[in-house]
């Protein structure tokens, strides 16, 4: 997570949505009283963790309202949410590559959480101000951060974490019906970020996609 107090803005860390990208192109834009968590494995030399006491890696909205309190709902509070299809698949070549071959993608849908779980309260109700999407995080990160005077200049060429499914030699991986419903059901929330036509492409695609192909991490 990344919280600057003198830009006034809380970027909360999801899973398998370029976080970890994203906290190496901000981190050295912040100003040194700023909180950076540490990111396992530890990022670039630009990406210097500060001040985190109390804080701690993929901290939920949640968690972090409750060490700031009132100063949580004056912040700009941000995250990123993904196509759950390539979430999981991504969860499952970075699981694949650090664990071995017994690792299934029956284990990866069970495993992987959907954002609400890191960007919602106990009620479900949205603790976040923004949400970007990972699939168009080319064009809408650099309007947002500009807001802040920011800069997303590089971030294209970060691509941490992409190595996991670079390393993946085998055959295709492939969604059956069932599994495309499983997933459908349990991501209901990040899928209500995407409109029906998105939703109607990923049904006839998320059935059979080629794993060597795809070049999002």
């Amino acid at each position: 997570m990344l919280l600057s107090r003198e830009k006034r803005i809380l970027f909360v860390k999801g899973v398998k949505v370029a976080g970890t990208s994203l906290e190496a192109l901000l981190a050295p834009q912040l100003e040194g009283s700023a909180v950076v968590t540490p990111i396992f494995p530890p990022g670039p030399d630009s990406h210097i963790p500060r001040n985190h006491d109390g804080f701690f890696n993929h901290m939920t909205a949640l968690q972090i309202r409750d060490v700031l309190g009132d100063e949580f709902f004056t912040l700009t509070r941000f995250g990123v949410i993904r196509n759950p299809f390539e979430k999981i698949l991504s969860f499952y070549f970075m699981q694949l590559d650090r664990s071995g071959s017994s690792y299934s993608l029956d284990d990866a849908i069970s495993d992987c959480q959907p954002e609400q779980s890191r960007y919602c309260d106990e009620s479900g109700n949205l603790l976040l101000t923004d949400v970007l999407r990972y699939e168009s995080l080319a064009s809408d990160l650099p309007r947002f951060l500009s807001r802040f005077s920011l800069s997303a200049d590089g971030f294209g060429d970060i691509g941490l974490k992409r190595e996991h499914r670079r390393n993946y030699s085998g055959p295709p991986v492939r969604f059956t019906d069932d599994q495309w419903e499983r997933v459908a059901e349990k991501f209901t929330f990040d899928l209500s970020f995407y409109d029906e036509e998105n939703r109607s492409y990923w049904r006839t695609t998320a059935a059979a996609p080629a794993a060597n192909v795809l070049v999002a991490s």
